[in-house]
């Protein structure tokens, strides 16, 4: 059966279920899809160290004061990039936490 390498896009003969037209077209191909994979997981990481640096400031000026949602904002923090949610209902950024205590008013914590 004629096809055309999903790589270099020549046509060779092979199975129905094969892609590629050679070990190297595969590897190749495929070492990008993780380069490409790996590039968003380390922006993913890279926010939430940002997240903790900005949590470790803030904390630094307001200690154990509550913080408005606003006021993390306006320095960078950005809340979807978490490294988890504990069954405490505090989200963990790195080392770092960050407790609700009333409605847009959040608690620093180290932890």
């Amino acid at each position: 059966m004629k096809k055309q390498c999903k790589q270099c896009h020549i046509m060779f003969e092979g199975r129905r279920n094969k892609d590629f037209c050679s070990i190297s077209c595969k590897s190749f191909h495929n070492n990008e899809l993780a380069i490409y994979r790996n590039r968003n997981l380390k922006l993913s990481f890279d926010r939430i160290k940002a997240n903790k640096n900005v949590l470790v400031g803030l904390h630094q000026l307001f200690g154990k004061d509550a913080v408005s949602i606003e006021l993390l904002e306006r320095a960078g923090f950005q809340p979807a990039f978490t490294s988890v949610q504990s069954n405490q209902n505090v989200l963990i950024y790195d080392d770092w936490g960050l407790k609700q205590i009333a409605k847009n008013q959040f608690q620093i914590i180290k932890l």
